[in-house]
């Protein structure tokens, strides 16, 4: 069992020793010194054998491509480092958290502005056939390696490992921070060097501070994945904020819970049921404003006319604030939570109001550009902007206050909240960094700051805090992830199912945090446009093929599916409770159960409260296969499990772990239980718990009934002439609603 203690001791005889933080059998403390240039850590545990911190020149490193350690004197203060160099000085201390040691690192300018890196240096020995984990996936290790990642869509650790141990360093994923470097580098193929680094532009009077953590692990036959869990146990960050609405942490309903007159909603459309029957917990209201930059529709900013397009109730302040406060009011009666949907984008309109928010062409490297027309809104044109300490932010942030009595949201719901542009301030922000055209600060972290200050919200006439939902990808920047509360994933199955190891990312960064699959059906989405099936019965096993997978995906990531994905379908309907009762548990990275066939593998929960998921996403091949529970991930002793359909199930024990036996069908999946725990040995022991759903395994292709023709458009978009004919081909028609589990 891991624990955690501060020492205060004696290192080794030597006077005014510091303190020293052991966690589980990792151990780190400062050294007595005094000393010269970087700090030396005193590590031990297995695999560790010491760490140092160092200071580089940022403005001598741009210039030459290099290093340039900067020199400084370090000494001893009262349990802590303090490191002084011409011009900043670090104050460095430790302290511990469940399952990992952390070292806090305090810089500050003395006179001047100052570029500086600083990195955490951890020396390693590996046995041949070691690999690296760079924070985005996984690659051999090997002599003249030298690798390095960047912020975006990267977890904030690096991690190197053999067959018997593995070591990692990175960050706690609360630090505010536009860039870091993470950076494995061999010269023999043996020995190396991991690195964490973070380059920052500090101002003089306004210190940063950083949070740096070590890990030493076991990888056994999970590679990386236990240093991430020892991640996942030691911060906040992945999990959802205290005291937020609990429907927030459900599946989304993407606009089920709108009513009439919204353009999009049918005059007869009962959100209430579809909700209820598809377990949706919370809706979010998107382009509920008139222009980006004024959420509110002050009419002494209400301008010119908009584009085509322009529903009749932006007409007038008046309709606006009508139908808007209508829609919020019929989604809270409905017992779903209403989010106010924004981005952090403005009006052309308002280009010269927020001239000191907006970002440049010059500074966006990804697709979207800094301008677009009939995005977000579609009746406007819009500019990228930066959203926190700017007059951009205090108007968002005051807009959202002024909001709250009337529209009383559960949370805000950003849109596209990815970040990577660069945003060039004139005020000072957190966390900034620098490159060859001065300082700049990630549009990410601007996000993140706003919706932290979302966080110090409470909903109007009630104690609950305002909660955060973030539509992003493989590509987000931890610091948005980090203050995000429930995840979005807007698109579509053919597209998700192509990209496991960006679904993986996205899984690490969230931790334990709800992610939410928002689907819409159309012939794209399917993947079938270039090749229709020609017959009905090929239509209908395409159709059904892609929603099984999707389930199966959801099982495997702890994935809500919203309602346009379990409406009409019967196995959506029974698994979407399973699912959901998964994510409540918590996805936890080691899966802690091995099988010997390529079948997809997860976890949920920890000790009683453990789910042990196993699914089959083959097509046509059933799979049978003897599966092993590595009991060290579960908790303390030997744990013993029961499939959930009510089946008795036999626990082979093979101490600690257990043996199981399963047989799946073509897409089939089986849910196994922590039943209880066992003095150990050898055997065979029989386990049953009560049955916990109606049938284990989604049935063989049949017909595929779908209620897409009482759908509005905001669920099904024919896309092309193609989506048409499929699902005319495949013979879909109406199903009525069905509760969970019928």
């Amino acid at each position: 069992m891991r624990r955690c203690a501060a020492l205060l001791a004696l290192l080794a005889g030597q006077p005014g020793a510091l303190a020293a933080v052991q966690v589980g059998d990792v151990t780190v403390a400062l050294p007595a010194g005094p000393g010269t240039f970087g700090v030396p850590l005193t590590v031990s545990g297995p695999g560790l054998k010491g760490a140092a911190l160092r200071f580089f020149d940022g403005r001598v490193e741009l210039g030459t491509a290099g290093e340039a350690a900067l020199p400084g004197i370090w000494r001893a203060v009262g349990g802590k480092i303090v490191w002084t160099g011409e011009r900043l000085d670090a104050q460095i201390s430790l302290r511990g958290s469940p399952a990992l040691p952390l070292i806090e690192v305090k810089v500050a300018a003395l006179r001047e502005p100052v570029w500086v890196r600083v990195a955490l240096q951890l020396p390693f020995t590996m046995a041949s056939g070691w690999t690296v984990f760079d924070g985005r996936g996984t690659q051999p290790g090997a002599a003249g390696l030298k690798e390095q990642r960047e912020l975006r869509g990267t977890f904030p650790a690096v991690a190197a490992y053999d067959a018997r141990r593995g070591v990692a360093v990175g960050l706690d994923p609360g630090c505010w921070v536009s860039r870091y470097r993470l950076q494995v580098a061999s010269n023999d193929g043996l020995k190396g060097l991991l690195t964490c680094a973070v380059p920052l532009a500090i101002d003089a009077g306004k210190p940063e501070t950083l949070t740096f953590a070590l890990a030493s692990f076991d990888p056994g036959a999970f590679g990386y994945l236990p240093a991430i869990e020892q991640w996942h146990d030691s911060f906040v960050a992945f999990r959802p904020a205290a005291g937020i609405d609990p429907r927030v942490l459900r599946a989304c309903a993407n606009g089920a819970a709108d009513r009439p007159p919204h353009p999009a909603v049918r005059a007869d459309w009962d959100g209430a049921a579809l909700c209820r029957a598809t377990g949706a917990g919370w809706d979010w209201k998107i382009g509920c404003y008139r222009r980006g930059g004024d959420l509110v529709g002050r009419p002494d900013r209400w301008g010119d006319s908009l584009g085509p397009g322009a529903p009749d109730w932006l007409q007038t302040p008046e309709a606006l604030a009508a139908w808007r406060r209508a829609q919020f009011q019929h989604t809270a009666a409905i017992d779903v939570a209403p989010l106010l949907g924004l981005v952090n984008w403005v009006d052309e309109a308002y280009r010269e109001r927020f001239a000191d928010s907006l970002i440049t062409a010059a500074d966006v490297p990804d697709g979207r550009g800094a301008s677009a027309t009939g995005w977000p809104l579609r009746w406007t044109a819009n500019r990228r902007a930066y959203p926190a300490n700017n007059s951009f932010g205090d108007q968002l942030l005051r807009d959202l206050t002024d909001l709250l009595p009337t529209l009383a949201p559960a949370g805000v719901a950003h849109d596209l909240a990815t970040g990577g542009a660069k945003y060039r301030p004139r005020r000072w922000q957190a966390g900034r960094s620098y490159d060859e055209r001065g300082v700049w600060t990630d549009e990410g972290l601007g996000i993140a700051q706003f919706l932290r200050q979302v966080h110090s919200l409470k909903r109007a006439g009630s104690s609950t805090r305002l909660a955060t939902a973030g539509s992003f990808y493989g590509d987000a920047l931890y610091p948005i992830v980090a203050e995000t509360d429930v995840a979005v994933h807007d698109a579509n199955p053919h597209t998700a199912l192509q990209d496991p190891a960006g679904a993986l990312r996205d899984r690490l960064l969230l931790g334990r945090k709800t992610r939410c699959w928002l689907h819409r059906r159309s012939a794209d989405d399917l993947g079938t446009r270039p090749d229709l099936p020609a017959d009905p019965a090929g239509a209908r096993a395409l159709l059904q093929w892609r929603w099984d997978t999707a389930l199966l995906w959801c099982l495997r990531f702890g994935w809500l599916p919203s309602p346009d994905l379990v409406n009409g379908y019967a196995p959506a309907h029974r698994l979407a409770p399973l699912i959901a009762d998964c994510v409540r548990a918590g996805w936890r990275p080691v899966p802690a159960v091995t099988a010997p066939q390529p079948l997809w593998l997860a976890r949920y929960g920890r000790g009683f409260d453990t789910r042990l998921v196993v699914a089959n996403p083959h097509l046509t091949q059933a799979v049978s296969a003897q599966l092993t529970v590595h009991n060290r991930f579960i908790g303390e002793g030997v744990w013993l499990f029961a499939r959930g359909d009510g089946e008795p199930t036999t626990n082979h024990l093979r101490s600690p772990n257990v043996g199981l036996t399963i047989d799946l069908p073509p897409r089939g999946w089986m849910i196994y239980y922590a039943a209880g725990r066992h003095g150990g040995g050898e055997g065979a022991l029989e386990v049953r718990l009560d049955r916990r759903w109606s049938n284990a395994a989604i049935p063989q292709p049949g017909r595929v009934e779908t209620s897409d023709p009482t759908l509005p458009a905001w669920f099904f978009d024919p896309g092309c002439e193609a989506t048409g004919a499929l699902w005319e081909l495949a013979g879909a028609r109406q199903a009525p609603l069905a509760p969970p589990g019928e």
